[in-house]
């Protein structure tokens, strides 16, 4: 009987499952085969979440170049050869723009990695300020201090006449001259020769073609001058009135103040690097002033020349805000 029983069971085995697809503290090796079948991941699961992942990022790479490329294109003063570079960035970003056209991950990032650097010089030859633009910054700021050395001269001529006391003077009761003393501060700040001799070196380089340089020269003498000519003016009441002979010539003039304006915040920000904190005060003044700009623009080519002028005039108090935040003294 012992074959028949042997022939009987022999239907009944399994292959042999692996030791280590048994469950602990032993137990029938007949579920073993399940088991393992449910545990084990199919063999291409990994790889397909690898290319998943590989795609995911090549799209947000897509996105963000199709961003850039927008703003690049953006710009007004795109010249030709800026154009054709970005011609070619965006040939790069469509070859791997689909799925279908991913299938080498490496030559994708490849594609876009020379797309972002090509975007990426366009971006920056931009950002550079053309040789008109630099002149243009040049000789507006240089306005800007012909008119605050013209004050410093008028503030000095205005003051009554004075002369050096005598040493024994100073030893009695009697108080100092006042307008000796201030004009003494005033060249301690900022001595007559200096300021002439950092406008000529400004002029020198300006007319060497250089208007870069002859910008920061007048940058760096604006705050002295203007703290000489405030020294100056201490402890006086200083009223006076331009007189202009149509509003045209006053929008003009305050339009001028604006852009002198926005060109000093730039530069002392530039110089200065403030907080980040304190550069969003500085942030929001300028764009405040740039949006009643907009509304005084509006409000010339509708004819309201004396709404015009107040929006100049607010912008230019923003400006001024703008200014003393960055350290630079500013009248009200």
């Amino acid at each position: 009987m012992a074959p028949v029983l042997a022939f009987a069971v022999l239907p009944m085995r399994v292959p042999a499952a692996d030791p280590g697809t048994l469950p602990a503290g032993g137990g029938s090796n007949t579920a073993a085969p399940e088991t393992a079948a449910q545990a084990a991941p199919s063999p291409t699961a990994g790889d397909d979440t690898a290319a998943a992942g590989r795609t995911r990022l090549i799209e947000q790479k897509v996105r963000l170049l199709d961003t850039l490329l927008q703003r690049a294109r953006a710009r007004h003063e795109l010249g030709d050869e800026a154009r054709a570079t970005l011609d070619i960035a965006q040939r790069l970003i469509d070859s791997v723009r689909h799925p279908a056209e991913q299938s080498d991950p490496q030559q994708a990032n490849a594609s876009l990695g020379e797309a972002l650097r090509l975007i990426g010089e366009v971006s920056r030859h931009l950002a550079r300020p053309s040789a008109q633009a630099e002149r243009q910054r040049y000789e507006s700021l240089r306005a800007t201090l012909d008119g605050l050395v013209h004050s410093y001269q008028l503030t000095l001529a205005a003051r009554p006449p004075h002369g050096e006391q005598p040493a024994a003077t100073l030893t009695t009761s009697e108080p100092p001259d006042p307008t000796a003393i201030l004009e003494r501060q005033a060249a301690a700040i900022l001595e007559p020769q200096v300021l002439q001799q950092a406008l000529d070196r400004a002029a020198a380089r300006a007319a060497q073609d250089d208007p870069v340089a002859a910008t920061r020269i007048l940058a760096e003498i604006y705050q002295p001058l203007v703290e000489a000519l405030a020294r100056l003016r201490a402890h006086e009441t200083v009223s006076h009135r331009l007189v202009f002979e149509t509003p045209q010539a006053e929008l003009d003039y305050e339009l001028q103040r604006l852009r002198s304006n926005h060109l000093l915040v730039q530069l002392m920000v530039e110089e200065r690097a403030p907080s980040a904190s304190r550069r969003q005060e500085i942030d929001a003044d300028v764009e405040n002033a740039r949006r009643l700009e907009e509304i005084c623009i509006e409000q010339r080519a509708a004819g309201d020349l004396g709404a015009a002028i107040r929006s100049a005039e607010g912008a230019n108090q923003h400006l001024s805000r703008a200014l003393r935040k960055t350290g630079i003294y500013v009248g009200q």
